[in-house]
């Protein structure tokens, strides 16, 4: 009744290293220079990783959560 039907999944191919890398050159030359800044919302110990993992989940936190080891 129906035609027969086949699909081949189609997957995005990763750039390659050497695009990545090339990519990358101009945004780690603002970094260098000082002009790029990591906004650090919250600092917490190792030990309250889970809470770190639930202030990410609330989609609250403006910059990032760094755990301190």
């Amino acid at each position: 009744m129906f035609p027969s039907v086949s699909s081949t999944a189609l997957a995005a191919k990763p750039p390659s290293l050497d695009h990545v890398h090339a990519a990358a050159l101009p945004f780690a030359g603002l970094v260098e220079a000082g002009r790029v800044r990591v906004h650090v919302a919250r600092v917490l110990p190792l030990a309250d990783a889970a809470k770190a993992h639930e202030l990410s989940e609330t989609g609250r936190v403006r910059g990032k959560i760094v755990l301190t080891v």
